[in-house]
């Protein structure tokens, strides 16, 4: 697509008199925004944190010539370096929907953004997003370590509480209890030791200890 600012003619004539006369077109303005198509019609690119990575995803409305796009991550919002490529749909005019995981995020904000090579070589990049990774210090704390029915959980970021989760020594799930809440009944468990495992929004985990009697 040309780039250009303004297009401009003129309309005047010569013998015109009666609709047989002679015309001429010259300095009417047409104006321009200087803009030329771009190669990818992005709707959203969006980041969030989960356990031990952070996912990635945007979604496209149409992609013209369209080769490949890199995924680029930063730690401090101005140096980006890839690691992982999405190979492109050349050209397509309908709804496009990507995803990838960055598996080894900074603790603190990561800065990402898309970089996207047409088959000429032309490259664009896209706005430039930035997720928090496992910065915020959850403290939590459980009562009585020896429980007889009901496990207390002390937090001040109850509202950040992802799930809770309770193990066995074997390794097995025995308790999955989803959403934030304070108390964790354990009435039906045998007698033993067991983990009790709280992950927070942030993605920071904690793994503690106690003992069931039965």
């Amino acid at each position: 697509m040309p780039n250009f600012n303004e297009l401009k003619f003129r309309i005047y004539g010569y013998n015109a008199e009666s609709a047989s006369g002679t015309w001429r077109l010259d300095n009417i303005i047409i104006p321009g925004d200087g803009s030329t198509a771009l190669p990818i019609e992005l709707l959203s690119f969006k980041g969030t944190a989960e356990n031990n990575a952070i996912s990635l995803s945007w979604t496209t409305a149409s992609e013209i010539n369209n080769d490949f796009v890199e995924v680029q991550k930063s730690t401090n919002g101005k140096d980006f370096v890839t690691f992982e490529k999405v190979m492109g749909a050349g050209d397509r005019f309908v709804t496009s929907r990507y995803s990838v995981k960055d598996p080894a995020p900074q603790k603190g904000k990561n800065y990402y953004r898309l970089k996207q090579v047409d088959f000429d070589g032309t490259e664009t990049y896209s706005k430039v997003i930035s997720v928090q990774f496992g910065s915020k210090q959850n403290d939590l704390n459980i009562f009585p370590t020896l429980v007889l029915s009901t496990l207390n959980l002390e937090t001040d970021q109850f509202e950040d509480l992802d799930h809770l989760s309770i193990y066995n020594l074997a390794g097995q799930q025995v308790i999955n209890d989803f959403g934030p809440a304070n108390q964790v009944d354990c009435s039906r468990l045998p007698e033993g030791t067991y983990i009790l495992r709280a992950v927070f929004l942030n993605g920071e985990s904690h793994s503690l200890r106690f003992f069931k009697k039965g």
